[in-house]
Parts: structure tokens; sequence; C-alpha cells
């Protein structure tokens, strides 16, 4: 079996595509009696997603914003150390061939 090259995996150096997800599908999982999905899922499109500069922009309006008011970022600052924890996670399991364990 050929590993997949990390290139061919992600183009993480295109800083234009950090900030786009394209499309989110929410599945419901509920399924009925007869087994079947109760709800079909659904697809989001995000057509007016910020570009990499004007999410730049918006994150350090809303950083002056938080200092000038006061502005607790603890919720905020969690969920950044949790993103980047899922974002080595994935580079380490790419690169031992692995599922990495976030517990």
């Amino acid at each position: 079996m050929k590993k997949a090259s990390l290139r061919s995996l992600s183009d993480s150096a295109d800083i234009d595509q950090h900030t786009k997800t394209d499309a989110i599908r929410y599945h419901h999982a509920e399924v009925g009696p007869d087994k079947n999905f109760v709800k079909n899922d659904e697809i989001f499109t995000m057509n007016d997603e910020p570009g990499h500069q004007e999410l730049c922009d918006r994150e350090q309006a809303f950083f002056l914003k938080s200092i000038l008011e006061d502005i607790d970022l603890t919720e905020q600052m969690d969920a950044a150390v949790n993103s980047l924890r899922i974002v080595l996670a994935a580079e380490q399991s790419i690169n031992e061939g692995r599922t990495v364990d976030l517990a």
C-alpha cells in the first residue's frame, strides 16, 4: 500500500484555503423502527465566507474590542487550544499512519 504524500492530502500552504469550508454536511443519525434514517442529511453551503484577510481583520477588531471592553476570552482561548490539539493529532496521525486518541 502506497502512503499518500502530505501534499496530496492538503494544500495548507495556500492561506486562502485556511478559511474555506465550502460546505458542511449535517448528518442526522436518528433511525426509525425500520432501521432507516428518520431525516435526510442537510448540506449548508458557505458562499459568503470571508477570505483570509477579511477573517484576519475581523479577528483583530474583536481582539481590540476585548481589550477596550475587558471581555473575558477564556472560552475563545479554550477553543483555540482544542483546535490546535486536533490539528497536531491529525498531523501525527498522517505521519505515523495510525489513529491518535485525543482523550
